[in-house]
């Protein structure tokens, strides 16, 4: 057995970046008059969604319809681009559709870092999500990847 290849070396760089930052999964309001509403919440903010979708007009009064409720939790799937709480901005647990990954990877191999730990999240999703990069690609991401990693400043 040989050497990493790049990209095994990047997927590895990017998990120890993202090691601590666990992104909660997505939820949405499941509403049976109109299907659901496609916006994504984190746990802090669904339950005030729902409340809204209830009062709002979101769904008709017709008692034989369950009202508004929550849906998810769990990380979304094949998805076509990263997802953020719709209220707080918060970056959820995705994985990456086949044109969402192409998209990402294009977005990052123009970027300059250093990473926060959301985008290298954003990142490894995208690297996982394709099979082989290219080394070109590879080698590119992971200069990225090692520049030092920025901290997000803490909430005032």
């Amino acid at each position: 057995m040989g050497p990493p290849s790049p990209q095994e070396t990047l997927v590895e760089r990017l998990r120890s970046l993202t090691r601590d930052f666990d992104p909660p999964g997505a939820y949405w309001v499941w509403d049976v008059a109109n299907r659901f509403v496609c916006e994504n919440y984190c746990p802090d903010h669904i339950g005030a969604a729902v409340a809204s979708a209830g009062v709002s007009g979101l769904w008709c009064d017709d008692p034989t319809l369950e009202p508004p409720h929550e849906d998810g939790g769990y990380k979304a799937a094949c998805v076509d681009c990263s997802i953020a709480c719709a209220t707080c901005g918060k970056t959820l647990a995705y994985t990456l559709s086949d044109f969402g990954a192409l998209e990402e990877l294009n977005h990052f191999m123009e970027a300059e870092g250093p990473l926060s730990p959301e985008q290298a999240y954003e990142l490894l999703a995208a690297v996982e999500a394709v099979e082989d990069l290219t080394a070109h690609e590879a080698t590119r991401l992971l200069e990225l990847a090692n520049a030092p990693l920025r901290c997000e400043a803490p909430d005032a």
